[in-house]
C-alpha cells in the first residue's frame, strides 16, 4: 500500500464514522432532499418564475434569469426544509421504536458508499490532470508500485465510464 492507498482508505473509513454518527435515515432524507430540491428547481423555476408573488423583482421580460433563479433558490429552499422536517420526524420515530442500532449500521454501509464515490470521483479528476502533475510524482502515482486504487481505477471504472459516455453521446 502506497500513501494514495491510504489516503483512500482514510477518506472512506472517515465518511463511514460519520455515517454511523449521523445514521442512515438522515443520511438518506439530507441526499434525497438535495436530489428532489435540485429536480424540482429545474422542472418548476420557469413556471414560478412567472407566478404572481415574484413580480416584485423590477423587469419587464417574463424570461428574466434573475427571476428564475430567484424562483430555484426559492424552490430549493422549501423543498430542502420540508424533507429535513420529515427526516426529523423519521428520525425520532426510529428512535422511538428502538432501531437506533440498524440505522448507525446502514448509516456507516451508505457513509462508505458515499466515501467510494467522492474518491472515483476525485481520483478520475487527478487522472485528468496528470499532464499537469511532476513526472517525480507521475511515476508514483501509476508506475508498478503505483497506488491500486488508480490501477483499480484505470482498469474497471474509466472503461465504464467511458462506455457511458459513448452511449449517451
Amino acid at each position: 500500500m502506497n500513501s494514495i492507498d491510504l489516503i483512500v482508505l482514510f477518506v472512506i473509513l472517515l465518511n463511514g464514522a460519520i455515517g454511523a454518527f449521523r445514521g442512515f435515515t438522515w443520511q438518506a432524507f439530507r441526499l434525497g432532499s438535495v436530489i428532489l430540491a435540485f429536480w424540482l428547481g429545474l422542472r418548476f423555476a420557469a413556471t414560478v418564475a412567472n407566478a404572481p408573488p415574484i413580480t416584485w423583482i423590477e423587469s419587464n421580460d417574463p424570461n428574466d434569469p434573475i427571476r428564475t433563479v430567484a424562483a430555484w433558490i426559492g424552490i430549493f429552499i422549501v423543498t430542502y426544509a420540508v424533507m429535513a422536517w420529515l427526516g426529523h420526524l423519521m428520525r425520532r420515530w426510529i428512535e422511538k421504536a428502538r432501531l437506533t442500532s440498524s440505522d448507525r449500521c446502514l448509516g456507516f454501509l451508505l457513509g462508505c458508499a458515499k466515501g467510494m464515490i467522492f474518491v472515483a470521483i476525485a481520483l478520475h479528476v487527478l487522472l485528468l490532470l496528470t499532464p499537469l502533475i511532476p513526472q517525480s510524482w507521475q511515476a508514483h502515482l501509476q508506475g508498478e508500485n503505483g497506488s491500486r486504487a488508480i490501477q483499480l481505477h484505470n482498469d474497471q471504472l474509466r472503461a465504464f465510464l467511458d462506455d457511458q459516455l459513448k452511449r449517451h453521446a
